[in-house]
């Protein structure tokens, strides 16, 4: 039984930079959801980075052997935060494609950040399941929870369990 638990075991990231701590407490929620996925079907291994540091070249080995990256960022200025753009930029030397992606953050005004790493992610060719999550100021329960729901769905598209999504074309024009 180990050996089939081994085999199904997937690994995902999420990277994160907190202005205020929203970004980061948006990013254990989704990272809470994500964990809660795992069962006996499968394993879904999460691990949590904090970008505050700056240097991305440490992440590149462990994003090359990642089955799906999450983002988190505030949004600031209309914009993602340097560290989170250098992380994306770093991504160009590792093989991405397929793996799964997705991006979460807090805003003040406008909530760009989320769209435009989405957007990122798929010139990056990872496919992006799940539309992200933004919080405005101070994350509600809500958004928490719809934190935990993004972590979850990634994970269980990462174990093959997902729900298949209908897609609305009104939703669309």
């Amino acid at each position: 039984a180990s050996s089939l638990r081994c085999a199904n075991t997937r690994t995902l990231l999420v990277f994160y930079i907190s202005a205020y701590g929203a970004t980061r407490r948006m990013a254990e929620a989704v990272a809470a959801g994500a964990e809660s996925a795992s069962s006996a079907a499968g394993e879904v291994r999460v691990s949590l980075y904090d970008l505050e540091g700056g240097d991305a070249q440490p992440f590149v080995d462990l994003i090359e052997e990642a089955d799906a990256l999450l983002f988190g960022s505030p949004t600031i200025n209309g914009d993602a935060v340097k560290p989170v753009w250098d992380l994306l930029s770093s991504l160009t030397m590792v093989d991405v494609k397929g793996k799964l992606g997705a991006a979460f953050g807090s805003y003040g005004w406008s909530g760009e950040a989320v769209p435009m790493i989405e957007d990122r992610l798929r010139r990056l060719k990872l496919r992006v399941p799940v539309p992200g999550v933004r919080a405005r100021l101070t994350p509600t329960a809500d958004d928490f929870t719809a934190c935990r729901d993004l972590g979850r769905e990634i994970a269980l598209h990462l174990l093959g369990r997902a729900t298949p999504r209908t897609i609305d074309l009104a939703q669309l024009a």
